[in-house]
């Protein structure tokens, strides 16, 4: 199944709590492609922590809303 970008906010709280602030997200294409509506809201998100020291920490979200 193709994933397209898909843009949110969602996690997005100016770095105050979440030490991951930045990545990306996409959700399943839904256009022209036979889905269930239940999943039109699944949402994978790849967030990222650029470390000072060096290197990156990641984290992967998958959601439903």
């Amino acid at each position: 199944m193709p994933l397209v970008p898909y843009t949110t906010t969602k996690y997005d709280n100016g770095g105050k709590y979440e030490m991951y602030v930045k990545g990306s997200a996409w959700r399943l294409k839904t256009e022209g492609i036979s889905i269930d509506k239940k999943y039109f809201d699944f949402t994978i998100r790849l967030e990222y922590l650029d470390l000072d020291q060096g290197g990156l920490m990641l984290q992967i979200l998958i959601t439903d809303n």
